[in-house]
C-alpha cells in the first residue's frame, strides 16, 4: 500500500534529511520546476537510492537494489535495447508469463502499457536507481547483442577466399568496430586478441587488471586480424614476423589513438592494441592521489630550474601521466619545453615532442643532441634505457636544464644503483639528481558497490557500473624524496639502499607499502590489492649496495 505523504516527508521521518533542507528544496522547486528528488540529488544531498526508496513507500511499490540482482537473458530479450533506454526501465525476471521490470518513474503510467504490448505479457514492476537502471542497461545489452547479430550473419559471408584475399566483409567490420566501442565505454586501457585452436579469446585490461571479455568461433580470427592490419597499414600477408602499427578512430565524440602490436604464436598470430585516448591528457597534478605530504614534495621539486627529476615503476605503473601532470602544471609561453618520446602517447599542446624513430637513426641520444641546440627550458626524455640517452640526460641537467624521464626500478632508493649500473658516476648522479618518484597504481574500490567488511575496512562487492569487478578506476601509490646532502653524502661513498631509506624517512617520507596502506584506512583501496601491486620485501628494506 502507498501513502499520501509526499516524499519530502518521507524523506525526512527516515531521517535523511532534515526539515530545514526540505523547506529549502520545495522553494527552490518551485522556482526551478525540477522534481523534489532529482532537486535534491543534483545538490548531492542524497543519493538516487534515497529517492527510489522513498518513491516505493510513496507508492506501494517494491524497492530493488539492482547491484544485488540477477538478470535473465530471456528477460532483456523481451524489450528492445531503445525502449529500455527511452524510458529507463530494466527487465529482469520472467516467470508464469508475467514480466519483472525495474522503473525509476512510477508516474509513468504509459511505458507498462507500452511493455506490455511489446512483450505480449502482463508485467509487474519495482522500483531502482535511475543510475543503477542505466548502468545495468549498459552493461548488459548492447555488446553480447550486438555480437551475437554479428558472429551469427558471419559464415554466410565469410570464406577461406575471402580471408586469403583480404577481402574484408562488412559483418568484420562493425565486429572491428564494436569491439573497439565497447573497450573505450569500458575504460580498457589494451585489448587483448588471442587465437587457440577451438575458440577466440578476447580480453580487456581494466584498471591494468585482464578481464575476459568473450569467445569468439576460430575461423574468425583471420578476417578479423586482416582488419586491423588494414587499419593499422600493415602487410596482411605476413604472418610469420612481427608487426607495429597503429590509426586514429572517433569514438562517442573524442579521438582514440591506437597502437597495435601482431605477433605469431603456437596458434596463429595474437594482436594486442593499446588504447590512447586524447581527453586524458589534462590529468592534473592533485588528480593523481599525492598525499598531503608528497604533493608539497612533487610541487617543491617542479619549481627548480635544473636538474633531473626520475619518476620509476615497473610498465603501467602510471609514469607518464605523472610527467605529462608535472609538464601540465609547469608549462607557459615563457618557457620551451621540449620532449623525445618512444612512442608519443598523448599529445599536449603548447610543447614540442619529438618522435623517436631508430629504424631511420633517429634515437634517443641523436634526439637529444638536437634538442639542446633547440634552446630548451624543459626537457622531458620518455624513458633512459642506455648510457648514451643517460649520459646527454645529465650533461642537459648539468648545463642548466630541468630534465624529466623514467627509469624501470623498483623503489625510489634502487633507482641510484640503477644510474650506477647504467654508466652514471656516483658524483655526478649525487649533484645532478633532484629528486626520485617511485610509484604505483591500485584499483580504486567502487564508490557504489564497496561496503565495511570486517577489521574496519572496505571490501569490494561488484555492481553493474564496475562490472561486477568492485573496483572502478586507479589511483596512484608513491615514494617521493629530494636529494638533501646527507642523501648525497650516501651516494657519492657508496652506501646501502637500506641508508638511503632511512634518510629518506628522516624527511617524513614513507615507502610505497606505507603510503598504499593510508589509501586503504581512508577506503580508496583493499589490502589484497596493495599486496597485488606493492612488492612488500623491496618497499620494507631489502638491502642492496648503492
Amino acid at each position: 500500500m502507498g501513502t499520501n505523504k509526499k516524499i519530502g516527508e518521507l524523506l525526512v521521518e527516515e531521517g535523511i534529511i532534515g526539515e530545514d533542507v526540505a523547506k529549502r528544496a520545495l522553494y527552490e522547486q518551485k522556482l526551478t520546476g525540477v522534481r523534489f528528488g532529482a532537486l535534491l540529488v543534483s545538490n548531492n544531498l542524497i543519493s538516487e537510492n534515497d529517492v527510489a526508496r522513498a518513491l516505493s513507500r510513496q507508492y506501494g511499490l517494491e524497492y530493488v537494489d539492482i547491484n544485488k540482482i540477477s538478470i535473465m537473458p530471456e528477460a532483456l530479450l523481451s524489450i528492445p535495447e531503445d525502449m529500455a533506454r527511452r524510458h529507463l526501465i530494466l527487465p529482469v525476471h520472467i516467470e508464469n508469463k508475467t514480466l519483472t521490470v525495474v522503473i525509476s518513474d512510477p508516474l509513468n503510467v504509459d511505458v507498462i502499457q507500452e511493455v506490455e504490448f511489446c512483450s505480449s505479457m502482463k508485467v509487474h514492476t519495482m522500483l531502482g536507481a535511475k543510475g543503477a537502471i542505466l548502468a545495468a542497461i549498459k552493461y548488459h545489452y548492447r555488446f553480447h547483442e550486438s555480437l551475437e547479430h554479428i558472429t551469427g550473419v558471419l559464415p554466410s559471408l565469410v570464406t577461406v577466399s575471402d580471408v586469403d584475399k583480404g577481402e574484408i566483409s562488412a559483418p568484420i567490420i562493425k565486429l572491428v568496430n564494436l569491439l573497439l566501442s565497447e573497450a573505450v565505454e569500458s575504460r580498457a586501457s589494451d585489448i587483448h586478441i588471442e587465437p587457440a585452436r577451438d575458440f577466440i579469446t578476447i580480453r580487456f585490461r581494466i584498471d591494468g587488471v585482464l578481464v575476459e571479455r568473450t569467445r569468439l568461433h576460430p575461423w574468425i580470427h583471420g578476417p578479423l586480424t586482416s582488419r586491423l592490419k588494414i587499419l593499422s597499414r600493415l602487410n596482411i600477408a605476413e604472418k610469420r614476423l612481427p608487426q607495429d602499427g597503429g590509426f586514429r578512430i572517433r569514438i562517442g565524440g573524442k579521438d582514440v589513438d591506437l597502437r597495435v602490436s601482431v605477433m605469431p604464436v603456437s596458434a596463429g598470430e595474437k594482436t594486442v592494441i593499446r588504447i590512447l585516448d586524447q581527453s586524458q591528457t589534462t590529468v592534473l597534478l592533485e588528480d593523481l592521489g599525492l598525499s598531503e605530504n608528497d604533493y608539497t614534495h612533487m610541487q617543491t621539486l617542479i619549481q627548480r630550474k635544473k636538474g633531473i627529476i626520475l619518476v620509476t615503476g615497473p610498465t603501467g605503473s602510471g609514469k607518464t601521466t605523472t610527467l605529462y601532470s608535472i609538464i601540465n602544471r609547469i608549462k607557459s609561453g615563457m618557457i620551451n619545453i621540449v620532449t623525445v618520446e618512444d612512442p608519443i602517447e598523448y599529445n599536449i599542446r603548447g610543447i614540442n615532442q619529438v618522435q623517436v624513430k631508430a629504424d631511420i637513426g633517429l634515437t634517443f641520444g641523436r634526439c637529444l643532441r638536437s634538442i639542446l641546440r633547440q634552446d630548451p627550458d624543459v626537457i622531458l626524455v620518455g624513458e633512459i634505457r642506455d648510457e648514451e640517452t643517460a649520459e646527454i640526460a645529465f650533461r642537459a641537467a648539468m648545463t642548466g636544464h630541468l630534465v624529466l624521464s623514467t627509469l624501470h626500478t623498483n623503489d625510489a632508493a634502487s633507482t641510484i644503483t640503477r644510474l650506477v649500473d647504467i654508466g652514471i658516476p656516483r658524483y655526478v648522479i649525487a649533484s645532478t639528481v633532484i629528486g626520485v618518484v617511485a610509484q604505483r597504481l591500485v584499483r580504486r574500490l567502487c564508490r557504489e558497490c564497496k561496503t565495511m567488511g570486517d577489521n574496519n575496512a572496505y571490501v569490494p562487492v561488484g555492481c553493474h557500473l564496475c562490472s561486477r569487478t568492485g573496483y572502478y578506476g586507479r589511483a596512484g601509490v608513491f615514494e617521493i624524496f629530494t636529494i638533501t646532502p646527507g642523501i648525497r653524502e650516501i651516494i657519492i661513498s657508496g652506501g646501502q639502499e637500506g641508508a638511503v631509506k632511512t634518510a629518506a624517512a628522516s624527511q617524513g617520507i614513507g615507502g610505497l607499502f606505507d603510503d598504499a596502506f593510508d589509501k586503504v584506512r581512508q577506503g580508496i583501496t583493499t589490502p589484497e590489492e596493495v599486496y597485488r601491486v606493492v612488492d612488500l620485501l623491496r618497499s620494507t628494506g631489502e638491502q642492496g649496495a648503492v
